[in-house]
């Protein structure tokens, strides 16, 4: 009987252990940082880490690497291309699978036919496009809004610059200044993601909308209702989702295979991007690198197509830190053919002074460096100046905790 209630005593302690919640790291140089809030949200979801234990360098440069590993996190990708090609990728390299996830999800090339320069820094439009390409948001023709140096922009970045900006997911280092060629660091990139993303939903169940934003779903079986405008982005496979319910205006990108919609209201237009397939709108397939407009029962079922759960909330009354008006930077992956990065845009590598802890499994850790002669990153400044706004700006001031979703 004893050995019965100790084994049962057993069994209920190692439950009690798995069910133990895991908290935000505890980064002893980001305590009173003006992105601390958007660091420990998706440090908390396991998005990003450390360069060690304690410690996040979030005035770091972002590396190609680190880049890498956040999309791959961020995402859930598991799809890997063939880098056999690129010479300084190292197949036991702690970014080698994270590099290759990325290139098989075109979210990033290489910087030459054998060259992925992962220890390169990373300027502000390279991460744009980077970002974009991951939310499959598409390009656009013109910039809204006056900005001085909006022709410092690479005519590869300038389509997904532009998107980011109009849609206000982006603004400028400072009024009226994208700052385009700036390396983006650690932090900034933490702002972009938590000023951008509304409801980060892992977990099956309903979620109703009430913040303006992206959606990115990432569970099997959603339901969205609600009334806010949302940018809502599938990139589960074989996700279903429905919007039965939903009264919002809303656009759907399905960024993963095999995705079926339903209950989409009529009038939300559904981009299926390209390399997409088994993509179902209200049980209509829609062709990848298309748009499906829902059409209005009075509409005789004709459509307008054209070519082309845990749920993270932004946290209430963001940051006032200036700084944080600083989007995080972005990536020039588009301007080499589609294999390859544009080399321009990628500074050389540096060896890295930082070394990644062997606990972590965040490859984030190395920093960034920075050897681009063609993009002459502009005259660096201090992170106050280079990171105005990102959070105060950029974020619009909504940063919430953390809400899981049943």
């Amino acid at each position: 009987m004893v050995k019965k209630v100790f084994a049962l005593f057993l069994a209920l302690t190692f439950a009690a252990s798995l069910c133990v919640t895991v908290s935000a790291a505890d980064f002893a140089d980001t305590t009173g940082h003006w992105a601390e809030e958007a660091i420990d949200r998706w440090s908390e979801v396991g998005v990003v880490n450390g360069v060690s234990e304690d410690s996040f360098n979030p005035n770091g440069q972002l590396t190609r690497a680190e880049g890498a590993q956040i999309f791959t996190n961020l995402l859930k990708l598991t799809a890997k291309a063939d880098l056999s090609a690129y010479t300084d990728v190292a197949a036991d390299a702690w970014y080698a699978d994270a590099m290759a996830a990325c290139v098989a999800q075109g979210i990033m090339n290489g910087v030459a036919a054998d060259q992925m320069n992962p220890n390169g820094t990373v300027t502000r439009e390279m991460f744009f496009v980077m970002f974009a390409r991951a939310l499959g948001i598409q390009e656009e023709s013109s910039l809204k809004g006056d900005f001085t140096d909006a022709s410092e922009i690479s005519s590869w970045a300038k389509g997904y610059v532009y998107a980011l900006i109009n849609n206000g997911y982006v603004n400028g280092t400072a009024e009226g200044v994208i700052s385009p060629e700036l390396n983006i660091n650690r932090a900034s990139v933490m702002a972009l993601l938590d000023q951008t993303i509304a409801y980060y939903v892992v977990e099956d169940g309903t979620v109703e909308l009430k913040e303006e934003g992206v959606v990115l779903v990432l569970a099997d079986n959603v339901t969205l209702t609600g009334d806010a405008d949302a940018t809502v982005v599938v990139a589960a496979e074989g996700a279903k989702v429905s919007m039965k319910g939903y009264t919002g205006d809303a656009t759907v990108s399905v960024v993963a295979d095999d995705v079926a919609l339903t209950n989409v209201p009529a009038g939300v237009a559904v981009l299926a991007v390209e390399g997409t397939d088994g993509v179902t709108v209200n049980g209509k397939t829609v062709t990848a690198g298309t748009d499906y407009t829902v059409p209005s029962q009075s509409s005789g079922g004709s459509s307008s197509s054209s070519g082309g759960g845990t749920v993270v909330v932004p946290p209430e009354g963001g940051g006032d830190d200036p700084e944080e008006q600083d989007p995080p930077e972005q990536d020039n992956p588009e301007q080499d053919p589609p294999e390859q990065d544009n080399p321009e845009q990628d500074p050389p590598e540096q060896d890295n002074p930082e070394q990644d802890p062997p606990e972590q499994d965040n490859p984030e850790q190395d920093p960034p460096e920075q050897d681009d002669p063609e993009e002459q990153d502009p005259p660096e400044f201090d992170d106050d100046e280079e990171e105005a706004g990102a959070a105060g700006s950029d974020n619009g001031g909504t940063n919430e905790p953390i809400t899981p979703v049943v």
